[in-house]
């Protein structure tokens, strides 16, 4: 066990010295002033103080940070920010943006370099918070809570990172047609769908438990380790499409399907599957690899997966193109040669 857990030590400690220090510099980044920048407060006392949110983005420029006090919470309004500009709770448990309803909360809207931190954010119709076309920004240690659909949601842009943030209560999170996203260090539950991340996401060390259909969904280029993964009523992970996918160091306990392959090429190594009802299915033909899972319990011998191969029949002398042929789907067995004998010591698994 030692050994095991140095291992996988050594192996996040890797991953966090590439990742976390770019999240790092994005939070300190979030309180270094330029000698042109500004505070601006909500809701404290005396001069210079505004009353909401929205008069105090209206009021500041690219670089300026606004406080917002709890004094006056909850904010009951909704927010539009498309400036750089740092939003700073005073306690996430006690600074409460209300949206009343609205169909969006906070929206961030065609820039860059704005952090969102400190809040509560609730009660929205459709989304709590969304970054459209947004660059470099950063959602980080706020509790998202009550939603008719999203809890966040990034579409278009690029390279934001969403990290250490309570999510709860919603129907899903999506990540669409946004590259080089980090969703790192979440916990995500008690929500209908976790996350629907596409090509190119990094999802690292969350927690996403007690989900009512699937706890993520991802796409091609994935690269997703050191979550925990449990009690989806459906799949923990369903990957229905896209390659080079990377499963490791991750935790499915107690999930009706661990994991649903009908992808291209899906790498899943050095994971626990513990008291799933089943580990993996595989519903299509791709490359699919498996090697050094705990499988619940020691094993003495390789670990058979049952997977499918596809081989297509058609008339002597013919092709695809003017041919489709008969297709037919054979089992096909895939093997992790040298399971695990005893469950990976991973950070953050309880």
């Amino acid at each position: 066990m030692t050994k095991k857990f140095m291992t996988v030590g050594i192996v996040l400690l890797f991953i966090g010295t590439c990742i976390i220090p770019g999240i790092a510099q994005k939070i300190e980044k979030s309180y270094e002033q330029s000698s042109e920048s500004n505070w601006l407060y909500v809701g404290g006392t005396g001069p210079g103080n505004y009353s909401t949110i929205q008069a105090a983005i209206y009021a500041s420029k690219d670089g300026d940070t606004i406080f917002v006090f709890d004094d006056k919470s909850p904010y009951v309004e909704s927010i539009v920010i498309d400036k750089s500009i740092q939003l700073l709770g005073e306690n996430k448990k006690t600074t409460v943006i209300n949206g009343n309803s609205a169909s969006i909360i906070v929206q961030i809207l065609n820039c860059s370099d704005v952090t969102i931190q400190g809040f509560t954010i609730r009660n929205a119709h459709k989304t709590l918070i969304l970054l459209d076309s947004c660059i470099d920004c950063l959602i980080t240690d706020n509790i998202l809570r009550g939603s008719g659909q999203c809890g966040f949601s990034i579409t278009y842009g690029g390279n934001n990172t969403i990290a250490n943030n309570t999510i709860i209560c919603v129907s899903l999170n999506t990540i669409w047609r946004s590259q080089g996203n980090i969703v790192i260090g979440n916990s995500i539950s008690f929500v209908f769908q976790g996350l629907c991340a596409c090509s190119g996401t990094k999802i690292y060390s969350n927690k996403i438990r007690f989900i009512g259909l699937n706890g993520l969904e991802p796409s091609g280029f994935c690269d997703i380790r050191g979550n925990t993964i449990a009690f989806c009523r459906l799949h923990g992970i369903e990957i229905g499409g896209g390659t080079n996918i990377t499963l490791q160091f991750n935790t499915f306990i107690g999930n009706t399907n661990a994991i649903l392959l009908f992808g291209d090429q899906v790498n899943v190594t050095s994971n626990n599957f513990i008291l799933n009802i089943h580990n993996v299915l595989i519903n299509s033909v791709g490359q699919y690899y498996f090697d050094g899972n705990f499988w619940n319990r020691p094993m003495s011998h390789p670990k058979v997966i049952i997977g499918l191969k596809k081989v297509v029949i058609r008339e002597p002398g013919t092709n695809g193109i003017w041919d489709p042929g008969l297709t037919i789907l054979f089992p096909k067995l895939l093997f992790d040669l040298h399971p695990a004998q005893e469950p990976y010591d991973i950070l953050g698994m309880t």
